[in-house]
């Protein structure tokens, strides 16, 4: 009903017949709740008044919106959304955290799949536990690349994701942005020093209402 209402309002603008339109219908609509079915100059008036207050309303909302502004992402921001990132990607791909020893030992069947925790053993406790730090297009590749339904239940198979980066010394910058997408090019040194430093890119896109989001495979957060 916005949606509609902000179109007619704008359209209102540009064809003065809506303009009219919108005259005839209002007065026409206030001679049937008054039973009054004479046009005065009065009522004109004060109708012309209702619909420039109307237009005028809407247009500072809609300019309240456009002018809204993304967010700085600062690199410390970008580091801290790469590490809960990491660490959401490696508890999902472990099977949640709920489970006791007893589950967490259990086998689906004989090649190593094993039930979620049931904190994480339905396709929406998922998505909403992967989308605090991911984008939806990401959470959707994570969770199809790892979930496997077995006796009607939720399965991942027992992996290990291991990783000689030392991100406690990562230093980014950013290497492109547009209008709600930045990509940070981090150079992340390894642990020992024996290795050359790795350059990580990790894409990071701004969702209205909840915030920067992680829009790069979770295998790049290692």
């Amino acid at each position: 009903m916005e949606k509609i209402t902000r179109e007619l309002l704008l359209s209102i603008h540009e064809y003065p017949k809506l303009w009219g339109n919108l005259q005839k219908f209002i007065n026409k609509a206030l001679c049937e709740i008054t039973g009054n079915n004479q046009i005065t100059h009065k009522r004109m008036k004060y109708m012309n008044i209702f619909i420039i207050l109307i237009l005028l309303l809407q247009n500072l909302v809609i300019g309240n919106n456009q002018n809204q502004s993304v967010p700085e992402l600062s690199q410390e921001l970008a580091l801290k959304l790469r590490a809960e990132g990491l660490k959401r990607s490696s508890t999902f791909i472990d099977g949640g955290s709920a489970c006791d020893q007893v589950e967490r030992n259990t086998q689906a069947n004989q090649d190593g799949y094993y039930y979620f925790c049931s904190d994480l053993d339905t396709y929406g406790e998922m998505y909403q536990y992967l989308e605090e730090t991911f984008t939806h297009n990401i959470a959707k590749k994570l969770i199809e690349s790892v979930v496997v339904v077995i006796n009607n239940r939720l399965s991942y198979q027992s992996v290990g994701w291991g990783s000689m980066n030392d991100w406690s010394r990562a230093i980014g910058m950013i290497a492109s942005r547009d209008e709600n997408t930045i990509t940070y090019k981090f150079k992340v040194p390894v642990f020992g020093d024996d290795y050359p430093t790795d350059e990580i890119q990790i894409e990071y896109k701004y969702i209205t209402n909840k915030g920067w989001r992680i829009n790069s495979p979770a295998r790049l957060l290692r």
